[in-house]
């Protein structure tokens, strides 16, 4: 049995184990992230622990604040990577902001570029927790044709803080 509950970026939630009953008979389907239709291996799953260190840029008069930074991690896969941040946020992060930058990942074999998308919003406690859906743009090395999409969720209440990364990765 297919299940059509894809999210807007084609893939089936990883959350999804879904019971049914089909014939009177119990059938367990777990719902594999699928990308154009096709599994996708268990070798393409991808996590990244990144320890980031941020620097806060001034915001322009419309409120755009450009944030840079960088990072060093383990990504699943990749081994070693270190990472290159750019984010503008669109307004103050409390209680929320629309936050749209770019990052490179980058290992002695190439660099993976990718874009992200999301919110940060602010606890009021001096706390913000950002929360992005990355998609890969690009790549160059052994990482030319790579593609890929995921989360990726911190908490920063100091810096650096740590960035958590899930989707999948191919190349």
């Amino acid at each position: 049995m297919r299940f059509n509950t894809r999210t807007r970026f084609g893939l089936y939630p990883l959350s999804a184990l879904i019971v049914t009953v089909a014939c009177s008979e119990p059938t367990v389907t777990s719902a594999v992230p699928q990308r154009l239709g096709s599994t996708v291996s268990a070798s393409s799953l991808f996590q990244a622990e990144i320890r980031v260190s941020l620097v806060f840029g001034d915001c322009d008069q419309a409120g755009v604040c450009h944030n840079t930074g960088t990072g060093t991690g383990h990504a699943t896969g990749l081994g070693k990577i270190q990472l290159t941040y750019s984010t503008f946020r669109y307004g103050p992060l409390d209680p929320c902001a629309t936050l749209i930058g770019t990052r490179t990942i980058t290992t002695t074999a190439g660099s993976i570029f990718v874009r992200v998308e999301g919110e940060g919003c602010a606890n009021g406690g001096g706390i913000a927790m950002p929360n992005f859906v990355w998609t890969v743009t690009g790549g160059t090395g052994r990482y030319a044709n790579a593609a890929g999409t995921g989360t990726a969720e911190s908490v920063v209440s100091s810096v650096p803080f740590m960035e958590h990364w899930a989707g999948w990765l191919t190349y």
